[in-house]
């Protein structure tokens, strides 16, 4: 019982557990940390993808760099040491302090043939420690440094910071505090200033708390991706620490939360993934991960379950890879595929960087089991009004059904039968046979929780990551991570528009990239996410027709309070229903290669954005933008500066539907072909000057654009061609 309960009530560091092709990359050393199929590494690693040229930051306790998983690599450092409680700077118990060296194997340990390696394997590695001194087991205790985030601040090559530790407060049991009690009473409608008054009286009491939220705001004000463990106390919302978005507007989308999924480990019924990408298995979350409620559209689940990584005393041990579980080993799943994606689109920051793992993520998943279990403690004053905690046993079903407790007992049994704790089989017997103890003593205790209508999303956020997908660049431009300032009417309607800065790169997205759309949380909506979500807060918090056992009317109150916030928020931004387009600027080439399906305009203000598969929309070709491209255009191509056929290579025709035009029209020459423009119906072409690009012609009359109706007066400023309209077609007439 010891153990089990033990593994449960563990804080702060979120960890549990015990001390050429795709396929030439899919080797023992690639299966060996139990994590990296599921996320679909190796389909990264096949287009050459690594993490080399990338430096990712891992604030967490010390690593020991002497490791042969780190050993080789050319610039890793400890930025930042600290030491033992009365001892030395630099000199640390690797015993005990073995959890940050185990995070960055998981993260970015090296490919050397050697039992694991981590996700970006060729990344190098700055560690800093989130603490001056540590103390206690596992280095849990000791003082937390002033300002944790302050070695990366001034580090620009630095983009993604994994943070395996947090906040043992939880949003859903902060109500034992008589001022938050009368925060949330005092503040009705107004959403904002009910979060100001928590974070007031949250850190009021709590000057560690104050600090992390102040540190993590400097973070995103650097633009830098703060990945967070939602944390291991089995809540329906992750710890505070991994919300602290919520407490901070203008960098809310710099912070990723990661859930621990239930990845398969030895025998276990644990998910694994098919080849034609779908995720099945019998448990989504290891039972002590927290959930995503309120950080729906901010967070993922990856691996986090009896995973194998570098262990920090393998010197003096002897043993060199040790395996844990928790929310601590999902993160740098996730900070590792981000550094993926860093190496693939160098010109994205933070923000942008998030934004591709999460419409990437995985949401094709079937599991066998229906229903999900956490262990959940809270924190309660005991009769003498000290601190204590009571352990709840929470089960999640995902459809609405109507279940008595014997019912729900009999599933936590059949959970205790089928789910494995650990890889260790005596210590997995023993925990099984704890837990049982554990679901009578909380049937005896009135701790049994039940919620119903819980969709995925209220458990792993938008998925569960896919680092193969990733590195092949956004699959959605999202509302919902864009502002007011994002909205515009000057393409005819208003939309949102995703801007993104190539910065000079030439790269491809290869997606098919839709839109996903603001919307408010109610019980009709156009958006299905959003229905979903709000029935299962509706259900579970602010229905009066549950069982008395699911009731806490303080986390009632909250979500009520959120609700109306959140539909506040969308109402002040503006942007609810409306389509979302995409804005290149920056000098480089993005070729969209996808069949795109977002409907707002595809706008080039500089360099060069290529169309090389579809976009439903318009298209605009504006200041110093040319759209390109060998794809279709489903809407006008709206072209004031220039418009080149053909893709990268110089190959293929660019199809519009019409064709509105009063800048350059560009055709390609090469090995006696040529590119040209294919519009489906009207082609308006007053101004339009058409230029030939490639070998000589001369004497020759060549098709560079065809219509089902030409009008306007073309411009001819090129001494050796002329550009001349015959019925429904445009000739250039080589000298």
């Amino acid at each position: 019982m010891k153990k089990i309960l033990s593994a449960m009530l563990t804080a702060g560091i979120f960890f549990y557990g015990n001390v050429a092709s795709a396929d030439n990359f899919r080797d023992t050393e690639y299966f060996g940390s139990g994590g990296l199929d599921l996320i679909n590494a190796a389909a990264a690693y096949e287009k050459g993808f690594t993490g080399k040229g990338v430096t990712i930051g891992v604030l967490d306790q010390p690593i020991n760099f002497l490791h042969p998983k780190f050993s080789s690599k050319d610039f890793s450092a400890v930025i930042r040491e600290a030491r033992m409680k009365d001892g030395k700077i630099g000199v640390y118990d690797w015993k005990n302090i073995f959890h940050g060296t185990h995070v960055a194997g998981i993260a970015a340990g090296a490919r050397n043939g050697q039992t694991m390696h981590g996700v970006a394997f060729d990344a190098e590695i700055f560690g800093a420690s989130f603490m001056d001194e540590y103390s206690g087991d596992f280095g849990s205790g000791g003082v937390m440094n002033e300002d944790p985030f302050a070695p990366y601040l001034n580090r620009a090559e630095v983009k993604v910071i994994n943070n395996s530790w947090g906040s043992d407060v939880y949003l859903d049991e902060i109500f034992s505090d008589e001022d938050i009690k009368q925060a949330l009473l005092d503040n009705g409608e107004n959403w904002e200033k009910l979060i100001d008054d928590l974070e007031s009286d949250l850190v009021k009491s709590s000057k560690k708390l104050k600090k992390t939220f102040n540190d993590i705001d400097r973070a995103f004000k650097a633009k830098q991706l703060t990945v967070f463990s939602t944390g291991n106390g089995g809540h329906s919302t992750p710890s505070l620490t991994a919300q602290a978005n919520l407490f901070n507007d203008d960098a809310e989308f710099y912070l990723l939360g990661v859930s621990n999924v239930y990845n398969k480990f030895g025998n276990t019924g644990g998910l694994v993934r098919n080849d034609d990408g779908k995720i099945f298995g019998d448990w989504l979350l290891f039972y002590s991960s927290d959930g995503t409620k309120y950080l729906e559209d901010s967070s993922v689940g990856a691996p986090g379950s009896e995973i194998l990584s570098a262990y920090s005393d393998f010197a003096d041990s002897g043993k060199s890879y040790i395996q844990a579980t928790g929310t601590s080993m999902a993160a740098p799943h996730v900070t590792g595929a981000a550094a993926l994606v860093q190496q693939a689109f160098p010109y994205m920051d933070g923000k942008q960087i998030a934004d591709v793992i999460l419409s990437t993520a995985n949401q094709n998943i079937d599991l066998t089991e229906k229903f999900r279990v956490a262990v959940r403690r809270d924190k309660e004053a005991d009769e003498n009004g000290n601190p204590s905690e009571r352990i709840f046993l929470s089960v999640y079903y995902f459809d609405d059904r109507e279940v008595t407790e014997a019912e729900v007992v009999a599933d936590l049994m059949h959970f205790a039968d089928t789910m494995n704790f650990s890889a260790d089989a005596d210590l997995n017997a023993e925990n099984k046979k704890d837990f049982k103890e554990v679901v009578k003593i909380a049937q005896e205790n009135e701790g049994l929780k039940v919620y119903f209508n819980t969709p995925l999303q209220a458990l792993i956020g938008q998925g569960i990551l896919d680092a193969g997908k990733a590195v092949d660049g956004l699959a959605a431009l999202n509302a919902r991570r864009l502002t007011s300032k994002d909205a515009t009417k000057a393409f005819g309607k208003k939309i949102a528009l995703y801007t993104i800065d190539t910065k000079g790169f030439n790269s491809t997205w290869r997606n098919d990239i839709c839109e996903i759309r603001e919307g408010k949380l109610a019980p009709e909506n156009t958006e299905k996410d959003l229905i979903e979500r709000y029935n299962f807060y509706y259900s579970n918090w602010l229905s009066k027709d549950l069982n008395d056992y699911n009731r806490a009317y303080w986390s009632d109150l909250l979500t009520e309070k959120y609700i109306k916030g959140f539909n506040e928020d969308v109402k002040k931004d503006g942007l609810e229903g409306l389509h979302v387009g995409l804005k290149k600027i920056g000098e480089g080439r993005l070729n969209l290669a996808g069949n795109n399906t977002y409907e707002g305009a595809s706008v080039v203000e500089q360099g060069i954005l290529s169309i090389d598969g579809k976009i439903s929309g318009d298209a605009y070709s504006l200041k110093n933008g040319t759209i390109a491209g060998r794809g279709e255009i489903c809407g006008t191509l709206y072209n004031r500066n220039a418009a080149e056929a053909g893709d990268e290579s110089a190959k293929g025709d660019l199809t519009a539907e019409n064709l509105i035009s009063s800048g350059k029209l560009i055709v390609n020459f090469s090995d006696g072909e040529n590119t040209k423009f294919i519009v489906n119906d009207t082609a308006k072409l007053d101004g339009t000057t058409f230029i030939a690009k490639g070998e000589n012609l001369s004497g020759k009359e060549i098709l560079v654009l065809t219509a089902k109706k030409i009008t306007g007066k073309i411009k001819n400023a090129n001494s050796n061609y002329r550009a001349e309209i015959r019925g429904n077609s445009i000739v250039l007439i080589f000298k």
